[in-house]
């Protein structure tokens, strides 16, 4: 089947064309920095009068939609001879002198060869930092990043390339990642934050939901109400103690019959007080801690969060997000106020025909022009340019 890549050159074409046998070859090149990859297809259109024969190639950073090229029609000769040249000038072998998996020069682009998986599996990540106020856990990566990752893990324990394949670097939108398939681990190549990464196939992630769906929720209230009972007054009451026992002595001397003593009138006794721990769990429990702090004092669970702030100091942003007033208010007034000053910095680059990067300086004729379009507005000026 010809790389679904090729719809984007000619949708037509490639549900007509079919894969000239033996002429399949996707090339990898890793490097420190980044990894690139190479697919080069030989095609057949058998659908004229005479079949037409195609050599499409699709080239470009891994985890990128990459450069498409398609060189045809040709003969069945003509065709052979362009797969070959392209194939030499990326691997330094001639075709046919290479076989897929086995080992070149450092720097060319080795032919990969992958085994086919038993069970499609997919790739998770783990968050511990509570970046995007995610909570600590694993969570799936997207399809088309899983797909990758796992194309990968089967080059690497397909191919015999001395662990060469163990560690590749991929593009992710803004971000490239390197990830270490023997570790375990992807690292963030320009923020330096690494996260643990797993394999995990869909009849584990089925059987663990069904266990998971058996397990019972924790009933939080009746978690927090086994604490306190645990620091009642009952359990801080003092034992009473026991009447000690005369000694002989004592009973010997005292033969004589002893007068009845006044009765006394009980006293009642009081009840104990709280400790002093006790009141700091009870008003500890008031105060809410972690990421959901504000969302659970906007609800009424809590009184307050650890910073002081209650529920007449919150409310909820336009993306459902329970913010604090006063933070919101000046965030928006920050932004309209930079919204503002860059409008009038672009009208004064149109008025005065700038093109191209300049910065904004003091004293400049862009400055003073941007200035006199919003006075009332505190420049936003930027720092030394790099040059």
């Amino acid at each position: 089947m010809a790389d679904r890549s090729l719809a984007v050159l000619d949708k037509e074409l490639a549900e007509r064309v079919a894969l000239v046998s033996g002429f399949d070859v996707r090339l990898v090149r890793i490097s420190s920095k980044i990894d690139h990859y190479h697919v080069l297809q030989g095609l057949q259109d058998s659908q004229g009068e005479t079949s037409e024969f195609y050599c499409y190639q699709c080239w470009g950073e891994t985890g990128t939609p990459g450069n498409k090229k398609l060189d045809g029609p040709f003969s069945e000769r003509e065709m052979r001879e362009a797969f070959a040249g392209v194939f030499e000038k990326r691997t330094g072998s001639a075709w046919g002198s290479l076989k897929p998996g086995e080992r070149v020069a450092d720097g060319n682009f080795w032919w990969q060869q992958v085994s086919a998986a038993d069970e499609q599996a997919l790739w998770q990540y783990y968050v511990h930092d509570g970046v995007d106020g995610k909570r600590r856990g694993w969570y799936p990566y997207e399809d088309d990043a899983s797909a990758l990752v796992e194309e990968m893990f089967a080059q690497h324990v397909s191919n015999d390339q001395e662990k060469r394949t163990a560690v590749r670097t991929v593009s992710s939108g803004y971000f490239s990642y390197r990830i270490d398939l023997e570790a375990m681990t992807q690292e963030n190549a320009r923020t330096g934050k690494v996260r643990a990464i797993r394999r995990f196939t869909k009849t584990a992630t089925e059987s663990t939901k069904k266990r998971a769906a058996k397990r019972p929720p924790a009933d939080r209230k009746k978690v927090a109400k086994t604490i306190l009972k645990t620091r009642s007054p009952k359990c801080l009451k003092p034992k009473a103690r026991e009447p000690s026992k005369p000694k002989a002595g004592k009973l010997a001397r005292s033969a004589t019959p002893a007068k009845p003593a006044k009765p006394t009138p009980a006293k009642v006794p009081k009840a104990p007080k709280a400790s002093k721990g006790l009141k700091a769990l009870k008003a500890k429990a008031k105060v809410a801690t972690g990421k959901d702090a504000k969302a659970q004092v906007f609800q009424g669970k809590f009184t307050r969060t650890s910073t002081g702030l209650k529920k007449k100091d919150l409310k909820k942003n336009k993306y459902g997000k329970v913010v604090s007033k006063r933070l919101s208010e000046a965030g928006r007034k920050n932004f309209a106020r930079v919204a503002c000053w860059i409008a009038a910095c672009q009208k004064a680059r149109d008025e005065l025909g700038i093109t191209g990067f300049v910065a904004i300086r003091k004293d400049t004729e862009l400055y003073k022009k941007a200035k006199e379009l919003c006075p009332h507005v505190e420049p936003h000026v930027l720092g030394t340019a790099m040059r």
